[in-house]
């Protein structure tokens, strides 16, 4: 084997069981994120799993046996159907033994004891999964290496001459049948079609893979495209921008094809998309146009051909308020409204009018009422809504440039609604720890400012209820009840929210060792500490801290 492993920062994990304890054991109990294992989803039944599997494309699922609707047998054998590169690990009861026996059998890597299995015994099982997780990509590379005969020019040069087209710069017939034979392109007909595809998440792909992994990835994306289409159609697939997106421009040689134009192009790329899912590790988003009738004659190409174009892109716009990795029409798109100044400002009111100390679910939900709802309903273009969300960021963090940058950084990473709601969470995110850190401030409570202020000096201890209620003598009931209502958040949450804070700022700051760091903001106990900082801001304090690095 050749050395060229693709080794990415995660192994991508889901967790299926029907007990809510149990995926807890998982998030909180196992030292996962220590050893590059990723939890991205939790389902507690198989078709709940096999749902997730299809929009996260994970690396491996964990898998109770005994489930509701779908069992973990039937999720491994769908798996090893539609999801072969996904490796199965299976947890079971004592009294399912034979059944974990039959799910290695159908494809599963191993299993283990629910109740008696402990971090060795799951981690063995991971590296294990990991080994066979670089090897298949091992193996892809290598495939894709052996068709690896791109021209890089010819499909430039093709899109170009699209855009030049469009542009009306051929004054001719002639002249245009000319550029078409030069660049092998197929010769027009009776009509077309246009199809915009884009990869979906790329921002996400060029984290995990090196760019010549790549650019052989969507080298093989162009070639399962054109063999797939050219058995029954006439067509020519150019890239559309240099990164994601391709266009494939598909002829049509009579009135018969015209008519039958939509439904065969929707088969078409659902085809497309299941060897996708077979054998690539992204999805790809595909929209097409209305068939268009042209006639160099009348000159009719350069319009036709961008209104073709146009159609396609804001069919493939409809990812955004529906699911990434279908096949949509233009002919069903719902046109956008835009978000005016007046929105805007509604928008705004909306999100200051959010506490940022609630916590994580009571945020979500807030921000989906308040603003999700509003920005579903009203049907907003995707690009003013990610101006809005740049604008929005700028306004909020003038005062931070090194915040400002991180958040708007990741503003690449929005392609859907649900991706708003993640992007808004992180902002109210960085909100709370504005005002924590700024608390001195507001004007609370003079019994509530004292206990911030005993917080501010006595963090790196132990603190609770009772120690401040002593210490300002002030009933324990009164106070917790008092301080949830000026603060917004539960006394422990807000304690150790601001523990979280101070250790960011250390690990931002100093080269102090984890350790160390835990013990300074009054968390001895090195793995609780670690496993609250991973809770409280999705990395492990090393990963924050190598994030957190500023380019000299």
């Amino acid at each position: 084997m050749k050395s060229n492993v693709i080794i990415s920062e995660n192994i991508r994990c889901i967790i299926v069981d029907d007990e809510d304890l149990v995926r807890e054991r998982f998030r909180i109990g196992f030292p996962l994120a220590e050893n590059g294992f990723e939890i991205v989803g939790e389902a507690e039944d198989g078709e709940e799993a096999l749902e997730l599997c299809k929009q996260l494309n994970p690396d491996i699922v964990i898998t109770d046996i005994v489930m509701p609707r779908m069992d973990g047998l039937q999720l491994t054998e769908h798996l090893k159907t539609l999801m072969p590169r996904v490796k199965v690990i299976i947890l079971s009861n004592y009294q399912e033994f034979d059944f974990a026996r039959k799910a290695v059998q159908l494809g599963a890597i191993g299993y283990l004891l629910k109740i008696t299995s402990g971090h060795r015994e799951l981690l063995d099982l991971l590296e294990r999964a990991r080994k066979e997780i670089e090897l298949d990509r091992e193996l892809l590379l290598e495939k894709i290496q052996e068709r690896h005969r791109f021209q890089q020019s010819k499909p430039l040069l093709r899109k170009q001459f699209i855009m030049n087209v469009m542009d009306q710069m051929y004054a001719t017939p002639e002249s245009l049948y000319k550029e078409f034979t030069m660049l092998e392109l197929h010769p027009l007909s009776y009509g077309f079609t246009i199809a915009y595809l884009e990869i979906d998440k790329f921002p996400e792909l060029k984290q995990t893979f090196h760019s010549r992994d790549i650019s052989l990835f969507k080298y093989v994306l162009m070639q399962m495209i054109e063999e797939v289409s050219s058995t029954h159609y006439n067509g020519n697939l150019f890239p559309w921008t240099e990164e994601n997106s391709l266009c494939l421009w598909l002829h049509w040689d009579s009135a018969y094809q015209m008519e039958q134009a939509e439904s065969q192009v929707y088969a078409l790329f659902q085809k497309i998309n299941e060897f996708i899912k077979l054998y690539l590790p992204f999805t790809v988003t595909s929209g097409f146009s209305k068939a268009k009738r042209i006639s160099l004659d009348h000159g009719q190409l350069p319009t036709r051909l961008k209104e073709a174009v146009n159609e396609a892109i804001s069919a493939t716009s409809q990812r955004f308020y529906n699911n990434l990795g279908m096949v949509y029409t233009y002919s069903h798109f719902v046109p956008y409204h835009t978000l005016g100044e007046a929105q805007k400002q509604a928008l705004n009111n909306s999100l200051q009018s959010i506490n940022p100390f609630l916590d994580d679910s009571s945020l979500r939900r807030s921000l989906h009422e308040e603003v999700i709802s509003k920005i579903q309903e009203q049907h907003v273009q995707p690009a003013q809504l990610i101006s809005w969300l740049e604008e929005l960021s700028k306004y909020w963090t003038a005062n931070d440039p090194l915040g400002a940058t991180a958040l708007i950084d990741s503003l690449e990473l929005v392609e859907v609604l649900q991706d708003v709601e993640a992007y808004l969470l992180r902002l109210m995110h960085w909100k709370r720890t504005v005002q924590v850190l700024s608390s001195k401030d507001h004007h609370y409570r003079i019994e509530i400012q004292d206990a911030l202020d005993y917080i501010n000096t006595h963090f790196h201890k132990p603190i609770s209820v009772t120690d401040v209620c002593q210490h300002h003598q002030i009933s324990p009931n009164y106070f917790s009840h008092l301080f949830k209502a000026q603060t917004g958040s539960n006394f422990s949450d807000y304690v150790t929210h601001y523990r979280m804070q101070a250790a960011k700022k250390l690990l931002k700051e100093t080269t102090l060792q984890v350790q160390e760091i835990s013990e300074r903001v009054g968390i001895p106990d090195y793995k609780y500490f670690t496993r609250l900082f991973r809770r409280s801001t999705g990395q492990t304090p090393s990963a924050f801290r190598e994030q957190s690095k500023i380019p000299t």
